[in-house]
């Protein structure tokens, strides 16, 4: 018996085929999420709109000052409590529908110990994925300052190579604590051993199917977006916005899917590998 990282790489299409009412119920979880997400950083972005709507009449040529990468930077860190929390819910009820052939009319949605224990461990993998970042770009920012420019491209480079290892290492994290009913890093590290190569390739052909299904749900939107910006702006664009929102939340509700699911097939087929 061998592990097939090709084979556990479509599992999360088969999960959302034998469940599309649960995507459904997935869907709306993170349209919550996302206009969650949306009323945390309209007050951080206000500042920089008017430049930002600038950059996009100009069709992008304009570059975005500092102020506003800034800003852009604070917005992204105040949504991650809220992905953590969406995560938190979404994996177990992806997990549940793995191990189950008929429906549920809460899409496995719960909200109870699985939840918290995942929360648990995402916050635990996303701790040591800014430590490894951030030190690595501190390290990187000292050897530049100090100039040597070559040391801080390897640094940079080693930091991203311990990014990538850690990242793969850690990926069953989340799988094993929602199985084990407890965060065992150990257990978790483990059942890694001899699957790097695997777990990453198979990172990689989630990701980019992830990717694709994002791309043809991008074009969907694409007239959606048109009809907004040729219409008027008071009577469409909540319309549009709303539109959009919904096409979006369709989107993270599949690429979730399509990303968890695969990793908790290679942590089930790990442990069988390893038992016999």
């Amino acid at each position: 018996m061998s592990f097939s990282a090709t084979e556990a790489a479509f599992e999360g299409f088969r999960v959302t085929r034998h469940h599309p009412m649960a995507v459904v119920a997935w869907a709306l979880v993170w349209l919550v999420g996302l206009i969650a997400m949306v009323a945390i950083v309209a007050p951080i972005l206000g500042p920089v709109a008017g430049e930002f709507q600038a950059i996009m009449t100009s069709g992008g040529t304009a570059e975005p000052s500092a102020a506003m990468q800034t800003q852009f930077q604070y917005a992204a860190l105040a949504t991650v409590p809220v992905s953590l929390v969406l995560q938190s819910i979404m994996l177990p009820a992806i997990y549940r529908a793995m191990n189950q052939s008929g429906g549920d009319r809460f899409g496995f949605l719960r909200l109870g110990r699985d939840e918290l224990r995942v929360l648990g461990a995402q916050v635990i993998i996303t701790l040591v994925s800014l430590i490894i970042s951030q030190g690595g770009e501190l390290l990187a920012t000292l050897a530049s300052a100090g100039g040597v420019p070559i040391l801080a491209l390897l640094i940079e480079f080693v930091g991203l190579v311990i990014s990538i290892y850690l990242s793969v290492r850690l990926v069953l994290v989340v799988p094993a604590a929602f199985t084990q009913g407890k965060i065992d890093l150990k257990a978790a590290w483990q059942a890694t051993a001899g699957l790097f190569w695997p777990l990453l390739g198979m990172a990689i052909i989630a990701g980019f199917m992830a990717f694709v299904v994002l791309l043809l749900l991008g074009i969907v939107a694409l007239p959606v977006w048109l009809a907004g910006a040729g219409g008027a702006a008071g009577a469409v664009g909540p319309i549009v916005v709303g539109g959009l929102l919904l096409i979006m939340s369709l989107a993270m509700a599949l690429t979730t899917a399509i990303l968890a699911a695969p990793f908790m097939t290679a942590y089930r087929e790990g442990r069988s590998l390893k038992a016999d």
